[in-house]
């Protein structure tokens, strides 16, 4: 046996060479015994790492598409749910107002699937709410033009419902009711003035993105005077409640304000915040 205090190289240089086969043979199966652990524990770090990896991946996912958990035995069924777990029952409402026509419909007299008489037991209500044929109204105002017999002037008057006091070629015009759906439709529910142009189509109405165009400027201008109103009455208010939010104008950021009160609320598209 070598001396404890004698250094590793110092004991093998005293070995007979019968001893250092077999520490050679020693070392060379302690080898293979480290390598075969080190693979072991190598491939489970390389699933423990995987199995973190799912973990991490799972708990970020703010909801699962796909696994919905272990399946009920035996698996529920498609559709609502039976007798009373129904569930919560809904309906649509019924109008409150009369209905514009009714329609009767009448019991078969023979039964029909065997031939029988019918006799009549009850009558059950339905009610639908539908659109009415899309047709458009043609309204001709026949306008009596005179002439002042003292002044010579024409006069020429006008009825509530036309839109403008134009003859001749311009005669034939779209009337407000339809410029004011159009507008509605721009700017209201943001549809552009050519897809404007396509509903009013659909009514049987042909008007063209431009004519639109010039029918909000000239609403808006016959709405000044309203707006002028809301805004006095909003200054006079007690208390008025605004906010502002970022606006696009020709690609320039401005502001769009609400001031609101308890009776009244103006917006108003400004450059700046203040």
């Amino acid at each position: 046996m070598s001396e404890p205090d004698l250094s590793i190289t110092e004991q093998i240089a005293v070995m007979a060479p019968a001893e250092l086969t077999l520490l050679v043979q020693r070392l060379a199966a302690d080898n293979t015994e480290l390598r075969d652990a080190l693979t072991a524990t190598q491939a489970r770090v390389a699933e423990l790492e995987a199995a973190l990896e799912r973990r991490q991946r799972e708990n970020k996912r703010q909801a699962a598409p796909f696994s919905k958990g272990k399946k009920p035995d035996p698996p529920a069924t498609a559709g609502r749910k039976k007798g009373a777990n129904y569930g919560k029952r809904g309906q649509r409402a019924t109008p409150a107002r009369e209905p514009d026509r009714t329609v009767p419909v009448s019991l078969p007299q023979w039964c029909p699937d065997c031939g029988g008489p019918l006799d009549h037991t009850h009558t059950a209500r339905q009610v639908v709410e539908d659109l009415p044929p899309l047709a458009v109204m043609l309204t001709e105002f026949l306008i009596e033009i005179g002439q002042c017999r003292d002044c010579g002037r024409r006069v020429q008057p006008r009825h509530a419902e036309q839109a403008s006091d134009a003859l001749g070629a311009a005669g034939v015009q779209v009337g407000p009711q339809a410029k004011a759906f159009g507008c509605w439709l721009h700017y209201e529910l943001g549809l552009s003035f050519a897809k404007c142009t396509q509903v009013l189509a659909r009514f049987g109405i042909t008007v063209t993105p431009s004519a639109l165009v010039q029918a909000c400027a000239k609403i808006s201008a016959d709405l000044e005077v309203t707006v002028d109103a809301i805004r006095a009455e909003v200054n006079a208010a007690t208390a008025v409640t605004a906010d502002e939010t970022g606006w696009r104008v020709d690609g320039d950021s401005w502001w769009l304000w609400a001031a609101a009160t308890d009776v009244a609320t103006i917006y108003a598209i400004c450059e700046g915040r203040g």
